[in-house]
């Protein structure tokens, strides 16, 4: 990191200094001089600073955390600290954290990430998480290896724990038959619960209309005009739901 770098120079001169007015003055050992003191004191710290990993605990934490539960953090703030390893940023990443039991709440991830995946970890970004289920410290850490499949269980998991989605619904998303279709028509019923708005999207499969919910991050996939993924599962009420893109994002990551 810079700061252990710039530090661990400051030592090296400090000491380099007192060893050459040793050498001037003959006095390399003499308790009477002050700069003896200080430079065997600034040298502990050098050495202690150097041993110590500061980012260790953020290391760790994020290893111990990768079997915990899932769930969707809603980007609110990204702060640089300041420290970088390998020269790439250190960054604490406030976050409106919703899980696939209902809870809510906000929480903090500290990683170093790559320095051109800063600007995409913009406020109302959704990135995967783990959390600590009851814990009360605020930490989670990013789930940087979930694929696709994961993530999208997972966002719908947290829309249905939103009262986005309805427990048939859920169970056509996942027993139904997926197949592409065009979204013909649009129109809102007037209900909007709390960032989804409820609309009746009318297909181009055997003139299906599905109403649901859809969430703000995903209205402009399904536009007119727009082709949308469909679950369809005869016999269930309703047969068709329309598969909201999970909208999840990775960022590349050091730890």
């Amino acid at each position: 990191m810079a700061i252990k770098v710039i530090f661990t120079l400051m030592t090296a001169a400090l000491v380099g200094l007192w060893v050459l007015l040793g050498r001037v003055t003959g006095d390399w050992w003499d308790g009477g001089n002050p700069m003896m003191y200080f430079a065997i004191g600034i040298a502990v710290v050098g050495v202690v600073f150097g041993l110590v990993d500061w980012g260790d605990t953020d290391e760790r934490r994020a290893k111990s955390f990768a079997d915990l539960p899932l769930a969707v953090g809603v980007v609110v703030s990204v702060r640089a600290t300041g420290l970088t390893v390998n020269d790439e940023p250190h960054v604490v990443v406030g976050l409106d954290v919703l899980t696939p039991d209902g809870d809510r709440f906000r929480a903090q991830a500290r990683h170093v990430v790559r320095r051109n995946e800063i600007g995409t970890l913009t406020a109302g970004t959704r990135l995967p998480v783990h959390h600590r289920p009851g814990a009360t410290d605020g930490f989670v850490t990013i789930a940087a290896s979930l694929d696709d499949v994961a993530a999208q269980e997972l966002s719908q998991r947290v829309d249905l724990a939103a009262g986005w989605l309805t427990e048939a619904q859920w169970h056509v998303l996942a027993h139904g038959t997926a197949f592409e279709a065009v979204v013909m028509r649009v129109e809102p019923t007037g209900v909007v619960d709390d960032g989804a708005t409820e609309m009746d999207l009318a297909l181009s499969f055997d003139e299906t209309v599905v109403r649901q919910h859809i969430p703000q991050r995903a209205l402009a996939a399904v536009q007119v005009g727009a082709v949308v993924t469909v679950r369809h599962l005869p016999g269930a009420q309703p047969t068709s739901v329309i598969v909201v893109p999970h909208g999840l994002r990775v960022p590349a990551m050091t730890w």
